[in-house]
């Protein structure tokens, strides 16, 4: 993919923090619903969907918080895997149940945005109910360790000569864009998920990659992948990757646009269909709230390698929100980039 057009400020907008949602069931709320429709919920199990096949990282995250919400809640809550459509399969499920909070789903606002704007769902994902937010964290830019780019502006000199080869999981908003205001052009090599890619790069087989921190950390670790830029916000001490990414540049700092990459980090949050009540939503957030302020469940995040990041409701849907506004000013981008 080639540089197309001029590059565009991004509606940069603040994760702003709104305000609170009630903290008992409401029978005005802007999704409706009065007390008889939460007064026994949950009456049923509830699944937990996973947009993606299983042992990746929303999953990883979806199977440590579920028994958290079973015990707050006293029911079942099953994970399911519904992979397909680089994630959108799951969502579009959840999208279409019933309004009860009997189904929800993890997944990130970047690849709803992208779907949504490039014509690959007509579905208005800004509508989902969002009950929080679990993590967010950078991406990086990788190359191979022994590589003879070094630095961002070595790639941005080679590009000259060519599109670079990419190593993708699937094509997505963050590589698109992120390219695009580098001003290098790309060519999309798509693998079956991060390892695949990350692992044609370490062969030669494609020249650059760009993944969640967690993805690329090992394979720095092991000097067998090389960081060159970061792509959100640089990770704090809390986070036990932080040191393989120490003193990487930014993409803000390459680009000069204050918050882009904060506005295409990561976000993975939980959200239920539309419209759902109000009272209903703001239960599930509560048990999500519980769960990451329960002491037994830091050990599990530490043992299975997260870093947790909540938000509750009213925050994660301002996330939800500012991501579509952002990606919206890159629409023609993304809708070339998709078709081509």
């Amino acid at each position: 993919m080639g540089r197309t057009g001029t590059s565009r400020t991004p509606v940069l907008a603040a994760l702003a923090v709104a305000p609170v949602l009630c903290a008992v069931a409401c029978s005005d709320g802007a999704s409706g619903g009065g007390d008889e429709e939460c007064a026994d919920y949950p009456g049923s199990d509830i699944e937990f969907i996973v947009p993606y096949s299983a042992g990746g990282g929303f999953d990883t995250w979806a199977r440590v918080i579920a028994p958290e919400l079973a015990d707050d809640l006293g029911v079942n809550v099953p994970v399911a895997n519904r992979d397909g459509a680089g994630g959108i399969t799951g969502v579009t499920e959840v999208f279409g149940t019933r309004p009860d909070g009997s189904t929800i789903v993890i997944t990130e606002p970047g690849i709803l945005a992208t779907a949504q704007l490039t014509g690959t769902s007509d579905l208005d994902f800004a509508e989902l109910d969002v009950v929080g937010r679990v993590a967010v964290g950078p991406e990086v830019i990788v190359v191979r360790a022994d590589s003879e780019w070094d630095t961002i502006e070595d790639v941005q000199a080679a590009a000259g000569g060519g599109p670079v080869l990419m190593g993708t999981g699937g094509l997505a908003a963050v590589n698109i864009i992120s390219f695009d205001e580098l001003g290098i052009p790309f060519e999309n090599v798509s693998h079956d998920g991060s390892s695949e890619a990350l692992l044609s790069v370490v062969r030669g087989d494609t020249a650059i990659a760009l993944f969640p921190l967690a993805s690329v950390a090992e394979g720095i670790r092991a000097g067998d992948l090389k960081p060159l830029l970061l792509v959100g916000t640089p990770p704090g001490e809390d986070n036990p990757d932080a040191d393989v990414v120490a003193g990487v540049p930014t993409l803000d700092e390459a680009t000069g646009q204050d918050g882009l990459g904060a506005a295409l980090e990561q976000h993975r949050i939980v959200a239920t269909a539309p419209d759902t009540p109000q009272c209903i939503v703001e239960s599930l957030s509560e048990s999500m709230a519980a769960a990451f302020q329960d002491d037994g469940l830091v050990g599990d995040f530490q043992e299975a390698g997260l870093v947790p990041a909540h938000m509750d409701a009213a925050e994660a849907q301002e996330v939800l929100q500012s991501t579509i506004d952002t990606l919206t000013e890159y629409e023609d981008l993304l809708s070339q980039s998709f078709e081509g």
